[in-house]
């Protein structure tokens, strides 16, 4: 794949056709009139020409890269493991949720390596984290707006192995009580938020020192007087 730009007053429909829109083309009122990331066939080529811009940004697929509808939904479904359904894209990302509720098993290195490729981007939440019927587990989607035939053979590969790892962790985690995994989290999670209080705790008691000091009445003085804060004399 490689960038294009075509000048307005040179471009024609053959110029923009079966290419990658790289941005927004919008009316004149504001409103887009053709969203990036399409793939412009000859009516939107032809659209895009009766529209008002100075140049225009576009990536031109070789034969063998899959843009990034076909690609997202497909790493979408390669890393979605058993108890997780792939939902419908939105907002340029394919949403991965869980299909009943249970602890969350992420091969993390695998994840590491696939975000590692050019292209795919997969994020989720922790591993061993307990997660309700429905809840998003993790997304997936393909920065900017294609990736190579190679890119997604090493996504597969990279998957299908991770697949496996989730799957024998899942099943450790199966055989273990449930009520004791929950019990475990709900500590580790306590454990954090007392973490979190006391740091808040320094941060008020420092804050209120701060206020204290002559530097914040002359913020606050300057503030009131509608000019600049001194603080050279301090």
């Amino acid at each position: 794949m490689y960038a294009v730009r075509v000048e307005r007053d040179r471009a024609q429909a053959s110029d923009l056709a079966g290419r990658v829109l790289c941005h927004e083309l919008r009316f004149d009122d504001g409103r887009v009139a053709i969203p990036k990331g399409r793939v412009l066939d000859d009516d939107t080529a032809a659209r895009a020409l009766a529209l008002t811009w100075s140049e225009i940004h576009l990536l031109a697929l070789d034969v063998d890269d899959v843009h990034e509808d076909e690609a997202g939904d497909r790493i979408a479904r390669l890393v979605a493991g058993d108890g997780v359904e792939v939902r419908a894209a939105s907002g340029g990302h394919w949403p991965l949720a869980a299909t009943h509720r249970g602890m969350l098993a992420i091969a993390g290195p695998a994840l590491e390596a696939m975000n590692d490729l050019d292209g795919p981007c997969v994020y989720s939440l922790l591993d061993g984290q307990i997660v309700e019927a429905g809840e998003v587990v993790a997304r997936a989607k393909v920065i900017p707006f294609a990736v190579t035939a190679g890119t997604m053979t090493a996504v597969e590969t990279i998957a299908t192995e991770a697949n496996g790892i989730a799957q024998t962790q899942a099943r450790k985690l199966a055989a273990k009580p449930l009520s004791a995994l929950i019990e475990t989290k709900r500590l580790m999670k306590k454990s954090q938020q007392a973490a979190v209080l006391e740091r808040m705790g320094e941060e008020g008691q420092s804050f209120g020192r701060m206020l204290r000091e002559p530097a914040a009445r002359e913020a606050f003085t300057a503030f009131m007087e509608k000019r600049r804060p001194d603080f050279s004399k301090l």
